[in-house]
């Protein structure tokens, strides 16, 4: 079928088509937003929220977490084994870990750096973050709002040496070429109240015979 369009009809569908086009292209990052406020939105309803008793455990624990199932029972008022069925259960749906956690602000050796990543994972976000907090010295990574799609939490030893192989090795073969489409480093300088897991990949060359550093439970508050 031809159609014959007068010149000016021509110039209006172009300027059709260009405003279409540039409407669709400007609102593509507000559709993104909303997706991630709605995914955020949703995996928070999804999740169990914890009792008035879990939530006293956990907050006693937080603040010292040596304290016995005795101890715990005996503040809370329950059975020895009542605190102890709890406490299992809180691990074994990790709404719980206790581990030691180290000072950053007093070992030099350590190294903790904040990597915020833009990624086109194209509806496989979760999927991509996953598989990134696989990957050596990584502590935590966070699907976020923002300028970036991906926070990521690194603590490397000795020297920025690991995390620039973080960055421009190991992060990049994580996922196909054009999923990670950036990424930006902030090597945290000084830091106050901030306790680290030692993560996958440092101290792991140390023998047995190596110097014991200083480690802290988790949740212990800075003194």
């Amino acid at each position: 079928m031809f159609i014959n369009c007068t010149s000016n009809q021509s110039q209006f569908l172009r300027q059709l088509i260009f405003l279409a086009k540039f409407s669709v292209w400007n609102t593509i990052p507000l559709i993104i937003f909303c997706l991630k406020i709605k995914t955020s939105l949703f995996l928070q309803m999804t999740r169990e929220h914890l009792d008035p008793t879990d939530r006293r455990i956990a907050k006693m624990l937080s603040g010292n977490a040596q304290l016995s199932v005795n101890q715990l029972a005996e503040k809370l008022s329950l059975s020895p084994p009542t605190v102890r069925s709890r406490l299992r259960a809180l691990v074994e749906k990790s709404a719980l870990k206790i581990v030691g956690l180290l000072n950053l602000s007093e070992r030099p050796e350590l190294i903790s750096a904040i990597v915020g990543i833009n990624a086109n994972a194209q509806g496989r976000m979760d999927e991509l973050s996953q598989k990134i907090a696989a990957l050596p010295f990584v502590s935590s990574v966070s699907i976020v709002t923002g300028r970036y799609d991906l926070i990521v939490e690194v603590v490397v030893a000795g020297d920025v040496h690991d995390l620039y192989r973080f960055t421009s090795e190991l992060l990049p073969r994580v996922a196909d070429a054009g999923v990670i489409r950036g990424s930006e480093s902030f090597v945290v300088m000084k830091s106050h109240n901030k306790w680290v897991p030692l993560t996958k990949g440092c101290w792991e060359d140390e023998g047995p015979d190596a110097n014991e550093h200083p480690a802290k439970s988790s949740g212990s508050t800075d003194q």
